[in-house]
């Protein structure tokens, strides 16, 4: 496994007038709609009312794709339809261009285009720049000169950049909230951040149960892992995900280094039938393997709870796992 990478400085000629934070955000949007378009997730966007599974298999692409919905405002442009769903409109020219470069058959008459899209893009890459911006929080991006290279791990942040050449592989995000030596940061409910993350797969009344597990102290929430494809062995960003969320709260594994402060509680968000539902390794959970780290290394125990909440029929149920510091 290749330790994290500090990437490279960005190119003052290259994509002039996009912030670092936003270009980086958008390598990771990139890979999150290719992986959540897949199962179990399966969020697929609709090209003039039809759906395509196959329009955003490609990371790379879909950057090049979000690029150009971001150059053209589309991604500002957005409204809501009947259905509660996401609709921007394109122009043709950008949706054509896209799928000629995935070999999708066929091309769109029309001068603009609709997308549907199950989810808000805009607060996808927004959330990824609140990430990367955060000193405490931790954004780990996977790529590789080729796909048959083992993956760099870079910990996106400052100036640092992808190149644009390479091949995106993987995402995590680790949301660190209230950290007590932060104090010049705004505190925020973390209550409230967790569920903006969530809501969108709940309904009123499992979103008000859940929230009645929520604490709004100093937490951590595992907002993703996210890897194309999901089966790659050679693929492993949450240990390397991990390790950086440790040094970024200011954890350090030499001998007799004081202890920092450690999250009051962890959430953990996915769907059943995820590696973070249950790994195929381990047949444990990722949150029972961080609960056994966490009251390894951190002076403390915490206590777990898994809650599952049924979706629409056939489809694969929520898992919310919470670690909670047991107060002594």
């Amino acid at each position: 496994m290749s330790i994290i990478n500090p990437g490279t400085p960005p190119d003052p000629n290259e994509r002039e007038g996009l912030p670092s934070s936003l270009s980086n955000a958008i390598s990771c949007a990139a890979v999150y709609v290719s992986a959540f378009s897949r199962p179990p997730f399966s969020e697929i966007w609709k090209v003039a009312g039809v759906e395509q599974p196959e329009f955003l298999r490609d990371p790379n692409k879909n950057r090049d794709l979000l690029l150009a919905l971001e150059s053209t405002g589309c991604l500002t442009s957005v409204r809501t339809n009947e259905a509660d769903e996401q609709v921007i409109s394109v122009p043709a020219e950008i949706v054509n261009k896209h799928m000629e470069s995935l070999g999708i058959q066929g091309s769109v008459a029309d001068q603009i285009v609709e997308i549907t899209l199950p989810y808000p893009v805009t607060a996808v890459i927004n959330s990824y720049i609140d990430a990367i911006d955060d000193p405490r929080s931790v954004v780990v991006l996977a790529h590789s000169k080729t796909a048959n290279e083992p993956a760099e791990y870079t910990r996106l942040g400052g100036s640092i950049k992808i190149p644009d050449i390479d091949i995106l592989r993987g995402v995590g995000r680790i949301i660190t909230i209230n950290h007590p030596n932060e104090v010049d940061r705004p505190a925020k409910r973390a209550s409230e951040v967790v569920l903006s993350e969530i809501r969108h797969y709940l309904t009123s009344e499992q979103a008000a149960e859940l929230k009645a597990y929520l604490q709004d102290d100093f937490v951590t929430y595992l907002a993703e892992v996210a890897k194309v494809p999901a089966d790659d062995p050679s693929l492993n960003p949450t240990q390397v995900m991990f390790d950086t969320y440790l040094r970024a709260i200011g954890f350090s594994y030499r001998l007799l280094a004081p202890k920092p402060p450690f999250p009051d509680q962890v959430v953990f968000f996915t769907l059943e039938g995820t590696e973070v539902a249950q790994s195929k390794r381990s047949n444990k959970s990722l949150g029972s393997i961080v609960q056994w780290l966490l009251n390894k290394i951190s002076g403390c125990r915490y206590d777990s709870i898994r809650l599952a909440f049924p979706r629409n029929p056939g489809q694969p149920q929520v898992v919310v796992e919470i670690l909670n510091k047991i107060k002594e």
